[in-house]
């Protein structure tokens, strides 16, 4: 059994309302409640499968239905199982995907759309400054890709800490990116005993994911599933609700 687990899944551009309706029957009341709260069906989509692949997630690394879950959060905004405290997981979803990562220790995970913006203003304002002499450094054409590897390996180690922007981003600082990515690689100078993965996931979206480093001695299932797998899986998960 894996006790780390990373998976992803490609938002589709549009949902049929039947299948929407299914699948909602799966989530928490809470959540489902939120969906119609929404005024972008996107933001509602990436809500729902946001859900649905932590459950299928659960799933995988216990082996049990995960009918009976609740979630709380904590005081930083980190949510957790509340009836399941030895597993942790994270979420994050942006543009066209939905990430979630899940282990038997604190975990985090971001995943950011490329956009085509002032980056050198916004690490100039929220970058330690030895990652904004590295950003410098780098190609023009390589600077975009560069900023968002370290958005998101800051944001996911944030996030792994639990504590949330009482760790501002500036207060500290991630090592020059120089290893390929799509590896495990152990920060040199944070708390904690970390590493990240750092993953392109298409051309307008990329991921990191931060763990303790104790975690790399553990078996790991890397899924980034299809609608037809996802769809699949739901449908073993409400037929096991069923029996």
């Amino acid at each position: 059994m894996p006790s780390l687990h990373i998976s992803g899944l490609r938002i589709p551009p549009h949902v049929e309302p039947t299948l929407f309706a299914q699948l909602s029957i799966l989530i928490s009341e809470e959540r489902r409640n939120r969906l119609n709260q929404f005024r972008f069906a996107a933001d509602a989509y990436r809500s729902l499968f946001a859900e649905l692949l932590l459950l299928i997630t659960f799933r995988d690394i216990t082996g049990r239905t995960p009918t009976m879950l609740r979630f709380g959060k904590n005081e930083y905004g980190k949510p957790f199982f509340e009836n399941e405290r030895s597993i942790h997981f994270n979420l994050s979803h942006s543009g066209d995907w939905v990430v979630a990562v899940m282990g038997s220790q604190p975990v985090g995970i971001d995943v950011e759309q490329m956009k085509e913006m002032d980056y050198h203003s916004i690490a100039r304002s929220f970058f330690a400054i030895d990652e904004y002499n590295d950003l410098l450094e780098q190609p023009a054409n390589k600077q975009l890709d560069y900023f968002y590897s370290l958005w998101t390996r800051k944001e996911s180690y944030i996030k792994q800490r639990g504590l949330g922007l009482s760790i501002p981003l500036d207060s500290f600082a991630m090592s020059r990116i120089e290893k390929a990515e799509d590896a495990f690689i152990p920060a040199e100078n944070l708390e904690g005993h970390v590493c990240f993965l750092s993953r392109t996931l298409d051309e307008q979206h990329r991921m990191a994911v931060c763990i303790p480093e104790e975690l790399l001695k553990e078996p790991v299932l890397d899924k980034l599933m299809t609608m037809d797998t996802l769809i699949a899986e739901c449908n073993d998960l409400l037929q096991q609700d069923d029996q």
